[in-house]
């Protein structure tokens, strides 16, 4: 769906009050539109999605709220039906994401690196519900990557050795996975989530709908995997200084899985050079 084919103000009546709308940046496919709009002097957010969808995007907007995180949107519009939300957008258009910062070498004042890690650690520290803390996380883990796999050779984008490689790597950190200390998780710390506020000079997360429980360094292996900073490594230890990099290197396997399976979806023409890093990444990993 096109933001130029949505009557807003017919369908939506929030929007009746603006004189000019316009569609800054729109994503779309078959569960999800979601796009961000300049209308008037005001920067939205519309979602279209599922009614359970939306209704976990906003009981997790109160709970990140509720934990003191600044810049979480604020809900102005909800359908009748529950499947379409209208919400503010963080910094009001003063912000930019990381991705985009780097792509248009724009200058920033602080040091962006060490106020990540320290978000990142607040979030991490957030207490988890008695109910999670026993959770088998190898289970949960082992289930995950065996969907993937099974897509991937259903597919023929692996053969029999790429999967049993992968397993072998599920193998060997098996008394990992079994003493994980779980914790709340944003599970999507890439450049495009993590943003700057250059009239407050703050950095803040964007895309909260990924939140869950679970193993706190997938979040420090998605901001290793896509790096902003060259010295990001040495910030790591400095922050992390017991990290196990073999874990780090596991779970970015787990993020390229992900990205290879979507580029492959969608036949995007980088999907070959997808798998190509994804195989480099397996095939390098040291086995013990």
């Amino acid at each position: 769906m096109k933001i130029n084919d949505l009557n807003l103000k017919i369908t939506i009546p929030f929007f009746n009050k603006y004189s000019n709308i316009e569609n800054i940046y729109g994503q779309s496919d078959n569960k999800k539109n979601k796009f961000f709009l300049k209308c008037d002097d005001d920067f939205l957010t519309l979602i279209i999605d599922s009614r359970k969808k939306i209704s976990k995007m906003i009981k997790i907007f109160k709970f990140i709220k509720k934990n003191n995180f600044e810049y979480v949107p604020t809900i102005l519009w909800k359908g009748k039906k529950g499947n379409v939300l209208v919400t503010s957008f963080p910094s009001n258009g003063n912000g930019k994401s990381l991705e985009e910062i780097s792509n248009s070498k724009l200058e920033i004042n602080l040091n962006i690196e060490d106020e990540i890690f320290d978000l990142i650690k607040k979030l991490h520290n957030i207490k988890v519900p008695t109910k999670y803390k026993f959770r088998n996380y190898n289970e949960i883990i082992k289930k995950e990557i065996i969907g993937y796999l099974r897509f991937f050779k259903k597919n023929k984008i692996f053969n029999k050795s790429d999967c049993q490689k992968v397993l072998e790597i599920m193998l060997c950190l098996k008394e990992y996975f079994k003493k994980v200390k779980i914790s709340y998780i944003h599970d999507d710390l890439t450049g495009k989530n993590i943003c700057y506020d250059f009239k407050e000079q703050k950095i803040y997360f964007i895309d909260w709908d990924t939140l869950k429980i679970g193993d706190p360094n997938i979040d420090l292996a998605k901001t290793i995997t896509h790096k902003f900073s060259p010295i990001m490594d040495k910030l790591i230890c400095k922050h992390y200084p017991d990290l196990n990099p073999r874990i780090v290197n596991f779970y970015s396997i787990r993020v390229s899985l992900y990205w290879v399976k979507f580029l492959y979806k969608t036949k995007n023409p980088k999907f070959e050079n997808g798998l190509q890093n994804l195989k480099k990444k397996i095939y390098d990993f040291p086995i013990i």
